[in-house]
């Protein structure tokens, strides 16, 4: 059901989980079924996973609500 949104707006999101098991199972989901870029919370800082955010231009973020209210979007390239 989010496939559809997440590339008719080429990437460009958080996916914001209420736990790491969630945020990890949607992750892997994404990855097998999308070819967009699939980053993940944990699998480097938070300063590289804005910094791979904002670089690649169609990313999906997939990381827990803890993670946005520390960056506060700070890659800006969210869509509101």
């Amino acid at each position: 059901m989010l496939k559809p949104l997440i590339e008719a707006n080429d990437g460009r999101c958080f996916m914001l989980c209420t736990s790491h098991a969630m945020m990890r199972d949607l992750a892997e989901q994404f990855r097998a079924t999308m070819t967009l870029p699939v980053l993940l919370q944990g699998e480097t800082s938070k300063g590289q996973l804005l910094q791979q955010f904002v670089s690649a231009g169609n990313a999906l973020l997939v990381a827990t609500s803890s993670f946005w209210e520390e960056s506060m979007c700070a890659a800006t390239r969210c869509r509101w």
